[in-house]
């Protein structure tokens, strides 16, 4: 075998391992989380929700409205733990979210992500959900906010 061949195996093999190492510490519980529910005097309700990145890479960190909420919410108020690295976004129409609210969480960092809305629509005793997933080859952690009549 000749000696490039020899390297470009080498550093292909290395590739190789970081890349499963990077996943495999992804996919593993890589976060804790809490999140809470307040409805306020003003009928606006506020969900408060912290993050704790718990690996030695970044993760997106994201509150959103759910597309699928059977009732649609306007975002009233948004603040974090990091205002200056914060992005919120409100779209129009049939976005893939009506809105959401997104931070990146530095490894071994702690983040708060804190949203007040109005529902759309008058409902005596809403269903409050918040479902968490991960996804993406750039972690993400994404919390959709539902409402349900």
């Amino acid at each position: 075998m000749k000696r490039g061949t020899t390297i470009t195996i080498i550093i292909v093999a290395a590739v190789i391992v970081v890349l499963g190492t990077v996943y495999v510490s992804w996919t593993s519980k890589s976060y804790s989380a809490t999140g809470q529910f307040e409805r306020l005097a003003d009928g606006s309700i506020r969900y408060t929700h912290s993050l704790t990145n718990e690996t030695w890479h970044p993760m997106r960190y994201i509150v959103a409205a759910d597309p699928e909420s059977q009732v649609k919410t306007v975002l009233v108020h948004a603040e974090s733990s990091d205002p200056d690295k914060t992005v919120v976004r409100m779209e129009q129409g049939t976005g893939n979210r009506p809105w959401s609210v997104a931070l990146v969480v530095p490894g071994h960092q702690q983040a708060s992500i804190d949203v007040t809305f109005k529902l759309e629509e008058s409902v005596s005793s809403p269903g409050l959900s918040a479902d968490s997933n991960t996804r993406g080859i750039y972690p993400t952690f994404e919390i959709l906010l539902n409402v349900n009549k």
